[in-house]
């Protein structure tokens, strides 16, 4: 099979391949609440009650039609006084009273049920039997979402006579009725035992607390099963043996005349120096729900210590150490603490128009005084222990001015980090098609076709990048294109990634195995990772006076002499 034949064979597999459509999800529903309780109530007419019983004189019987109350006073009336039926009867050619009962009270008139509406007499027998309704007890038992509480509401059964209720005389009477609790039924402790275990509840059953409520059992909530939380562990910590601020107060004599080019100066260390030690936290305890189940303690995440240029590690990772003298830094990424020793260049006496501008890769320390004219840039912190003349002055990181400032442009932050966070989403957006180029090559490499056709891995690469990711290559040229406009004192490295993108992307791929893409990935999202972390260079500027100046900060600017006139002040902090 030749090359073009073997290649067009990937492709079509390839394009094939990424056509599929992806199966729809299950839905469950999940179980609601149980609840305990004893068989439906059903009323019970008059066991073992008196009937009340009302007897009059000889009266008609109930005609089969409606007869509504109609103007005029010689109708026949009925009510209710003391629990037994009264009856007037009519006046002349007044109608007679109607009587009914609710399924609550059985009515009878002259020994037969009542059903609807029955016409009275004096005469008639007018019975009314109470019924009574049995209530069962009821149980129910919440389990928490957590799982860590089990509550048992109790709710006692009742035996419930319902008798008539006094009312007033009326031409239609409708019986209400009226409950008394006759007894009342509370759930024993074997039922509430009989719910817990089918609820599945085998942990912090308070059997005690169980007892002591059905000895005397009230209607309300109960906690009656308690888990045990999981314990935290104690997470990691790094015991740092410098400032993490560049700036530190110079040690002397009180006695000493002041000096306020003196106050403040750089921290150095030297080659040896112990930067950093690395305390491992302890785990923690699993718990348990009120069923059972383990549950995991949170997890604690490992601090990693890396050393950057300057700096080495030792003791298998827990201790960092000083290569070289200079300033120690330390950044933080989320799980990880970045050491370096940076260089320090330090200018001794002033800074005047017979001395060069100063641009340094790393951190200026000038003890004298800046002349009009003159520029400083500095990759990291600048620290100026005199006046600033009609000067300029830019740092990456902070700005410190000892004397006082006229007629000069201060920037702390020199906007680096702002660059860096504008190239954030592209990166972001390479580095996930970096991850997922490198999971389908890792399953490609595994299929049949792969290893019937007999590419190279770069080919399957490029293959890929071409069918799956057609727009990477453009979009890595893009970014590195806009870094290196943007960010012009890269640090590291962001550099080494810029190159290693631009050497395998913006020319011919070169990829010899996976281990190169896997590199490649590792770094991008290194970058990722710290960007995600530095939302914001919090870079401060500080001066005792200004007048005539711009001073701007991604950070604070601090002002701690008499104060600034005619100035434009930008902070980015607070």
């Amino acid at each position: 099979m030749s090359g073009q034949d073997t290649e067009k064979k990937l492709k079509a597999f390839l394009k094939s391949l990424f056509h599929t459509k992806a199966e729809p999800g299950v839905k469950v529903r999940p179980e609601g609440p149980e609840t305990v309780a004893g068989p439906s109530s059903k009323p019970e007419a008059g066991r073992n009650r008196s009937p009340v019983q009302t007897t009059h004189t000889p009266g008609g019987t109930a005609p089969a039609e409606d007869s509504p109350l109609t103007d005029g006073g010689n109708h026949g009336l009925v009510w209710i006084e003391g629990g037994r039926v009264q009856v007037r009867n009519p006046v002349g050619d007044g109608r007679r009273a109607r009587i009914g009962a609710t399924n609550k009270l059985q009515l009878l008139i002259n020994g037969q049920p009542v059903t609807g509406m029955a016409l009275l007499a004096e005469a008639d027998q007018i019975v009314v039997e109470p019924v009574v309704e049995h209530l069962e007890p009821e149980l129910q038992l919440e389990i928490s979402p957590d799982g860590l509480e089990a509550h048992l509401t109790i709710k006692c059964g009742r035996v419930l006579e319902y008798v008539p209720a006094d009312q007033g005389p009326q031409f239609n009477l409708m019986l209400e009725a009226e409950a008394r609790i006759r007894e009342v039924i509370p759930p024993t402790k074997e039922m509430a035992l009989d719910l817990i275990n089918r609820k599945g509840v085998r942990f912090g059953i308070n059997y005690p607390y169980l007892k002591e409520i059905f000895d005397q059992p009230v209607e309300g909530s109960y906690l009656v099963a308690r888990g045990r939380p999981p314990r935290p562990g104690e997470p990691d910590r790094v015991e740092y043996f410098f400032a993490l601020s560049p700036f530190v107060e110079k040690d002397g004599d009180r006695g000493e005349p002041f000096d306020f080019r003196e106050i403040r100066q750089l921290q150095s260390v030297e080659a040896g120096d112990c930067l950093a030690v690395l305390r491992r936290g302890t785990p923690g305890e699993p718990g348990n729900t009120v069923r059972g189940d383990v549950i995991l303690p949170p997890k604690q995440e490992s601090i990693e210590l890396i050393a950057g240029p300057g700096t080495r590690l030792l003791d298998e990772g827990l201790r960092v150490v000083a290569t070289t003298s200079g300033l120690p830094t330390a950044r933080v990424s989320r799980n990880r603490v970045v050491f370096s020793v940076q260089p320090v260049f330090v200018h001794e006496g002033d800074l005047t128009p017979q001395d060069q501008n100063i641009r340094f890769r790393g951190n200026v320390h000038i003890k004298g005084n800046v002349g009009e004219g003159m520029t400083v840039e500095a990759a990291e912190n600048v620290l100026v222990a005199g006046t600033v003349n009609q000067a300029k002055i830019a740092a990456v990181g902070h700005l410190q001015v000892g004397g006082n400032v006229f007629a000069s442009n201060l920037q702390a932050g020199c906007s680096l980090c702002c660059s860096l966070q504008t190239i954030r989403p592209q990166l972001e957006q390479i580095t996930q098609s970096l991850e997922l180029l490198i999971h389908l090559a890792r399953e490609l490499m595994k299929s049949p076709v792969f290893q019937e056709v007999n590419v190279t891995f770069n080919l399957l690469v490029l293959n890929l990048i071409e069918v799956r990711f057609p727009r990477l290559r453009a979009q890595v040229y893009d970014l590195c294109t806009r870094i290196r406009k943007t960010v012009p004192a890269m640090p590291d490295e962001l550099k080494d990634l810029v190159n290693l993108l631009e050497r395998n992307f913006t020319g011919v791929v070169q990829f010899g195995d996976i281990q190169d893409l896997e590199e490649l990935y590792h770094k991008s999202s290194f970058i990722c990772s710290c960007l995600e972390n530095e939302t914001t260079s919090c870079a401060d500027a500080s001066l005792p006076y200004a007048v005539n100046s711009r001073i701007e900060a991604t950070g604070r600017v601090f002002i701690f002499g008499k104060g600034i006139y005619h100035c434009t002040v930008i902070a980015g902090g607070t």
